[in-house]
Order: C-alpha cells, then structure tokens, then sequence
C-alpha cells in the first residue's frame, strides 16, 4: 500500500507525543512542521529509569482507539519524522507497547537523541515535529501526587488533534516542550 492511499483510511485520528517542550500550544500544525524540542525524561522518571535512553513516546488514536501505525512509522513515513535526530522514525524497544510510565497507554517510544550544535559544538534538545496535520490543543500531564496536584516537569506532554485527511485522530507527544508563538487551544 502506497502512501496516497493510506490518507483515504486516517480520517477520525488524533496523535500524542512524549516528552515535549512545545514551541506552542494551540493552533493549526502541518506534518513535519516544527513543533517543539525534546526534553529531559529523567525530570519525572523513578531512579531505575534514570538510565533509559533518551527518546520520545507516540500514541496514534482513531476515534478515540488507540491503532498501531508501525510500519508506517517505518516504512511509509505518512505520520511523518518527529524527532531532529531520528530521520526514520526509529523506535526504542517493542513497538505498540503498553507502559506503567505512562498510565499504561499503549504507544512507542522513539528514539530522540541529543544534537551537536555544528556552530559551538554544544549539545542541544532536538526539534520535534508534528507527525500528523492538525491542531494542538493542549498540554497533558503525567505525574501527579495522591492530593491530584502536578508535581512533575514544567510540561510533560502536549496533544494534537488530527485536521483534514487525518480527521479523528489525535496525537499525544511526552517529554516535549511547545514553541511559545503557537498559543494554546484550538483557533478557528
């Protein structure tokens, strides 16, 4: 199956990405736009994680289902680069698996390394892009304390809901910082 026709099938999809910094926090988002930096893990992970390379989790949802779009991911890139550093998409450990990390979702964990800055030399968080067109709507958290109050990173994840061929599908990025011009919440 080609790329061109696998856009007939992904209406109804939604996207969410881990960990994040998000350049911005609502708005329109194209595949491949630039969306965010990766960000430290170790911030909320327990000390035997500590040691987990670094990387970034997606889960890709279909009307609210979460669907497993590995060989896309793979292959066919339709979903489309994520992470700066990992131009094929390659996942850390057995894809489409479920983790206690993250509430026992199923997702992937993509690897997301470090860059060299090619001016200073200095290593620098990743870019990360958006995997699917659509809107980003919102942060989303992870680690809360047993009063429900937040107590992990600045921002543990952001979610982007799908907009035109990816309709009804959502995506939910973690350990991912937003891009400050984007805003937060849905625009029309």
């Amino acid at each position: 199956m080609f790329c061109s026709e696998i856009y007939k099938f992904v209406l109804g999809y939604a996207v969410h990405i881990s960990s994040v910094k998000l350049d911005f926090y609502g708005g329109k988002v194209n595949a491949g736009e630039e969306i965010g930096k990766a960000i430290d893990r170790g911030c909320f992970e327990d000390g035997a994680q500590k040691d987990v390379e670094q990387h970034v989790e997606m889960k890709l949802y279909k009307e609210g289902k979460l669907v497993d779009p590995t060989f896309h991911l793979q292959n066919c890139m339709c979903t489309g680069q994520i992470c700066e550093s990992n131009s094929k998409n390659k996942l850390l450990g057995e894809p489409f698996k479920s983790d206690k990390r993250y509430n026992g979702v199923r997702g992937w964990d993509i690897e997301c390394r470090m860059i060299e800055d090619e001016e200073g030399g200095e290593r620098r968080a990743p870019l990360i892009y958006s995997p699917i067109a659509g809107e980003l709507v919102g942060r989303t958290r992870l680690v809360f304390d047993q009063n429900g109050a937040y107590s992990g990173c600045d921002n543990d994840g952001m979610f982007i809901v799908g907009t035109g061929d990816w309709i009804g599908f959502e995506v939910r990025l973690y350990n991912v910082k937003t891009r400050e011009d984007l805003g937060f919440g849905r625009k029309r």
